[in-house]
């Protein structure tokens, strides 16, 4: 009885710690179900002020899935950048790199309105498609901020967003 434990008991405990690191392995693959895990179609909400429109911005040379960030590397104006990512915190928390939240229809005409009247914060719930990784990004929140330097921050197009207030 006591040799079988010797044996048999060490193994389960091995057992079961492969079975940890199996799926350990499993999450870090196929990811949580956070945008930054997806491939192709994606949902995710971020929150936004109207200032968002003209505060955030990023700089990078990189371009993934033909979207770039506003600013070069260097903090320059880059040429001709239509749709730009911007970045959002995500409401799990992630930053993401999101191209056309503010163009599409929805989040455009509640823009117009609440320049005008002026609004609080809203969550954009959107629809879009997972682009990749910018490897090394600047972010500012405000225009007035410098850059701080993020690594592999997730790309997003957003092809949809609608407006909750």
């Amino acid at each position: 009885m006591a040799l079988t434990k010797l044996f048999v008991e060490p193994w389960r405990e091995r057992a079961l710690a492969a079975a940890g690191l199996v799926g350990a392995l499993v999450l870090v693959t196929v990811g949580t179900g956070a945008p930054s895990a997806q491939r192709g179609p994606v949902r995710f909400e971020v929150t936004v002020v109207p200032s968002d429109e003209t505060n955030l911005d990023c700089a990078s040379d990189a371009a993934v899935g033909g979207r770039r960030c506003a600013f070069t590397a260097k903090g320059e104006p880059a040429a001709e950048v239509s749709r730009p990512w911007r970045p959002y915190t995500s409401t799990h928390g992630e930053l993401l790199l999101i191209s056309g939240a503010f163009e599409t229809p929805d989040v455009a005409k509640w823009l117009e309105t609440a320049r005008r009247r002026g609004s609080n914060r809203v969550v954009l719930r959107c629809r879009g498609r997972w682009l990749g990784h910018a490897a090394r990004v600047g972010i500012r929140m405000r225009r007035t901020d410098a850059f701080v330097t993020h690594r592999n921050v997730p790309t997003v197009l957003a092809e949809q967003c609608s407006v909750k207030p």
